[in-house]
This record gives C-alpha cells, sequence and structure tokens, in this order.
C-alpha cells in the first residue's frame, strides 16, 4: 500500500494518507477530506430518493383506505409491477436482439 502525506484542513499539519476519504487526521483527528465526505453522502442521498421514486407503487395505500381498498389497491400494484417487468424483458431482449 502506497503511503503519501497529506495536509490537514483543519489543524495545518501534514498526516499520513491512505487514499481513504474516511480517513482522520493523526494530530487532531478530524477527517482529512471532508469535502469529499459531504460529497459522497449527496452521492447516496440522491441515490436513496431516486430507488424509492422508482418503486413507488402505482396507487399508495393509506391509513384510512378499507380493507377492500387496500386489497385492491395491493392487486392493482401487483399486477401493474409484473406488467412493468414483462414490458421491460421484452425491451431488453429486443435491444440486445441486433447485436
Amino acid at each position: 500500500m502506497k503511503f503519501v502525506s497529506k495536509k490537514c484542513p483543519h489543524c495545518g499539519r501534514w498526516a499520513d494518507y491512505k487514499d481513504d476519504i474516511y480517513e482522520d487526521c493523526y494530530f487532531c483527528l478530524q477527517p482529512l477530506e471532508p469535502e469529499s465526505i459531504q460529497e459522497k453522502q449527496k452521492y447516496e442521498q440522491k441515490g436513496k430518493e431516486y430507488y424509492e421514486k422508482l418503486v413507488e407503487p402505482f396507487f399508495p395505500i393509506h391509513e384510512k383506505d378499507g380493507i377492500l381498498v387496500r386489497g385492491i389497491k395491493h392487486f392493482v400494484n401487483t399486477i401493474g409491477l409484473i406488467y412493468v417487468s414483462i414490458v421491460s424483458f421484452i425491451i431488453a431482449v429486443i435491444a440486445l436482439l441486433p447485436g
């Protein structure tokens, strides 16, 4: 493993750095790359938001919905998921055919 030195943005001293954004300064125990950590957290948050938006059901089920309405919404959401899966598979197969 290659070791290099990096100047700490907090205390200004040079500390050993092993190319890990979560590495802390030897002297002040603060992160050597706070901007990179914040950037990675923002990137992960955007990914979580995108995933939640992607798997959002067609008809959201609310607490105030009755048993019959919940059952119908579960059924319709399941049918919609199956439909989207089949269409996506067919599109993927068509995209791979010319290939």
